[in-house]
């Protein structure tokens, strides 16, 4: 991928989270990175460079709150899953 295809890809994900900026950089700093909301945001509208590094961090942030969105959308099952079976020896 290219780096303004990941670029896209890290604002699209953003978009369909509806995470402000604001948010997306909470999310961002609590996994250990280091740019401000300028950097993220200049980022994401392909008007400066994030570090690799960092691009991954941010990459984790957005996941993390897709994981979130997909699971408050599951839905929930009327009875609990059977308990798995003992291991045969």
């Amino acid at each position: 991928m290219t780096p303004d295809g990941r670029r896209r890809q890290l604002d699209a994900a953003r978009v369909r989270v509806e995470l402000t900026l604001p948010e997306l950089w909470v999310r961002y700093a609590a996994l250990t990175g280091t740019g401000d909301v300028l950097d993220l945001d200049g980022f994401l509208h392909g008007l400066t460079q994030l570090e690799p590094g960092q691009q991954d961090v941010l990459a984790q942030a957005l996941n993390e709150a897709l994981e979130d969105e997909y699971r408050a959308h599951l839905i929930p099952v009327t009875h609990p899953p059977l308990a798995a079976a003992p291991a045969w020896p």
